[in-house]
């Protein structure tokens, strides 16, 4: 069977990449949405205490932000079909280049929101989040 058969001389290797960054970057801002919503129902939707609680500053910036965190992936997906329309021309071995660097930089930035959405969930918990607040 040659390779022009198949899934990759349909979509081809590029636009498998970018749709696997999408999604890439889809992942990591639901993984960070989830870190942050069990903090946020535990601290303000269903509160334990009548009382307000002291939550540390990284927390409340991830309670402010929550919202606007979900125009994240769309954000990705616009700058993601802007940049393979930018990349198609390239020769190959340069539009693989671009395409390494597009990855590193889905998951760099994935990671980013995601170690600070999981951060500022757990931060409530922990006797060190008091002492950042």
């Amino acid at each position: 069977m040659t390779a022009t058969f198949g899934i990759w001389y349909f979509f081809g290797m590029g636009r498998m990449t970018i749709i696997a960054n999408v999604l890439l970057m889809f992942a990591f801002w639901l993984a960070g949405e989830l870190a942050i919503a069990l903090a946020y129902n535990h601290f303000v939707r269903y509160p334990a205490t009548e009382g307000v609680v002291a939550l540390p500053l990284p927390t409340h910036i991830a309670f402010a932000v929550r919202e606007l965190s979900a125009l994240v992936p769309l954000i990705w997906c616009i700058v993601s079909f802007v940049f393979y329309r930018f990349i198609r021309r390239k020769p190959g071995v340069e539009q693989q280049g671009y395409l390494l660097v597009f990855t590193l930089a889905t998951v760099v930035v994935g990671f980013s929101m995601l170690i600070f959405f999981g951060l500022a969930g757990i931060l409530p918990y922990l006797r060190i989040g008091t002492v950042l607040g």
